[in-house]
């Protein structure tokens, strides 16, 4: 498994090396070489997309009308209101940083790129991160895998072409939190400012510090006090 890993980071195809270390981590959700593995790959990843929409300073403009409508799609166009910025619209989009960088740079350059956990063939972005060595610590280089960890596993992966479902464990207080921020979105988007704020604040009780409500908080008390 490790051989095909070196062979995809090789051949830039990032998001394909990134499924399958998820998949080993599946296996052997412990390993902290293969989380390690995942991490930095993602990180990697992470800065080839914000290079491709221009710095995740910059404020997301009008949407192009041949944007892809997908589900994760649509969900992040909702925070796309002219004013946000790409980096507010990671911290506020319950999708996580890195899947939200995946659909932003779809919705923007019209080439959508695939979750490691999607069933879908996964579109590749190898053209765009040509050009990476540039940006990142030229003495770094592309992602590279650790010697140890992924070869006692080797003859045990699973075939490339199983099907593999991630597992998600949550708790009652994350049910709690995605319930109230989703409430919270949907009332912010119908301009129904009280019952955002009201379930906002919500979220900020159950996760002080959060940063997702807190910037949710201060668009809308922006608009309300617009």
């Amino acid at each position: 498994m490790r051989a095909e890993v070196v062979r995809l980071v090789r051949e830039k195809r990032y998001e394909e090396a990134l499924a399958v270390l998820y998949r080993a981590r599946a296996e052997a959700p412990g390993d902290r070489e293969l989380q390690a593995s995942i991490e930095r790959i993602k990180e990697f990843l992470a800065g080839a997309y914000a290079k491709r929409l221009g710095g995740l300073d910059q404020v997301a403009g009008p949407i192009p009308v041949s944007a892809g409508r997908s589900p994760d799609a649509l969900l992040v166009a909702r925070y796309i209101d002219g004013s946000s910025t790409f980096d507010d619209i990671i911290q506020m989009c319950p999708l996580g940083r890195l899947r939200t960088l995946q659909v932003l740079v779809g919705l923007y350059t019209g080439r959508e790129v695939t979750s490691p956990f999607s069933d879908r063939p996964s579109v590749s972005f190898r053209p765009q991160l040509d050009t990476l060595p540039s940006e990142i610590n030229a003495e770094q280089g592309p992602p590279t895998m650790p010697e140890r960890g992924l070869e006692r596993r080797s003859q045990e992966a699973p075939p490339v072409s199983a099907p593999f479902t991630p597992r998600v464990f949550e708790t009652e207080e994350d049910r709690l939190y995605r319930e109230a921020f989703a409430r919270g979105t949907s009332a912010f988007v119908q301009r129904r400012y009280d019952d955002a704020i009201e379930a906002f604040e919500a979220c900020a009780r159950m996760r002080p510090g959060d940063t997702a409500s807190s910037v949710m908080l201060r668009r809308v008390r922006r608009d309300v006090g617009g």
